[in-house]
């Protein structure tokens, strides 16, 4: 790529960088006594050391960064929120609210290295069919709603789930974050094509959760303590409250007259009692329950 500078009253160069952000001709304009001629060697070499900065900046590696920055403002400058299809950065660590907000043309990410993901950050780009972030641990508040191309999500190091993080993707159905403790308020909610969710850790069902996730018939909660369900409108909708679908608890949650010990004498949880199961011996026993 390369660059059209123009210094006003004076010649106009093209100025070649291995930048592939800044696609808009730059203008210089020379005051004073200086003549554009003559200064047109700094003026070069001080637009090409911005262009750098700039790319450093998109790529977190600016001064200040330290390789750990946010993606900064001037991602979404220009055309970039109609036309990017594709993002790649291996450096940047967190992505910050709002930064992807709306791209509708936007169809995959390559962010290996990200650990947070902002509030809004992906909200509404609805051509994103993946999300593979194995780093992440963290998911902001609306940060994937309505991506609604969106099919698999695997976030094996995930510990929250922000509220109205994944509602309405209607095409969602393959979900991996086994360590997720938490899911806020309509994490899934309106997850029409979701039929599995498999817990390790979760500690907390806030309310609406799965509303509306029609499909959604399995649900394992393999947390060796009891999990508590905030309300029980967090399964309205789906088939686990119409009868059709079950949840999977350890055995020994099933067993105890100790209401802190066993789901069916839970909070909340006792008024589906009757689609409760006990996991499975083996792998082998619960695809077969599956069907």
């Amino acid at each position: 790529m390369s660059h059209n500078i123009t210094v006003e009253g004076g010649k106009s160069v093209r100025l070649p960088t291995k930048g592939k952000y800044c696609d808009r001709d730059i203008v210089i304009t020379a005051t004073g006594s200086n003549a554009p001629t003559e200064d047109l060697d700094t003026v070069l070499t001080e637009q090409e050391a911005l262009i750098a900065e700039l790319q450093e900046v998109l790529e977190g590696k600016a001064a200040g960064g330290g390789g750990n920055t946010v993606l900064e403002d001037a991602l979404v400058g220009g055309t970039a929120k109609e036309t990017l299809t594709e993002y790649t950065n291996e450096r940047v660590t967190s992505v910050r609210n709002y930064i992807f907000d709306g791209f509708i043309n936007l169809q995959a990410v390559n962010i290996p290295n990200v650990e947070t993901v902002g509030a809004y950050a992906f909200s509404e780009c609805s051509n994103l069919t993946e999300i593979d972030l194995q780093k992440c641990t963290t998911i902001g508040s609306y940060s994937f709603q309505s991506c609604k191309a969106l099919t698999k999500v695997n976030l094996p190091l995930l510990q929250t789930v922000g509220s109205y993080a994944f509602s309405n993707d209607v095409m969602l159905s393959d979900v991996n974050m086994p360590l997720v403790t938490n899911i806020e308020r309509q994490g899934f909610y309106y997850c029409t094509a979701l039929g599995k969710l498999d817990f390790s850790l979760l500690n907390t069902i806030a309310v609406y959760c799965f509303t509306n996730s029609r499909k959604l018939n399995t649900v394992i909660i393999r947390t060796p303590t009891v999990c508590s369900l905030q309300n029980t409108n967090a399964f309205n909708g789906t088939a686990i409250a119409s009868g059709t679908g079950y949840v999977y608890f350890p055995r020994a949650l099933l067993s105890d007259d100790d209401a802190t010990k066993d789901y069916r004498r839970a909070t909340n949880w006792s008024t589906l009692a009757s689609q409760f199961r006990p996991l499975v011996a083996t792998v082998a026993d619960l695809a077969s329950i599956d069907g």
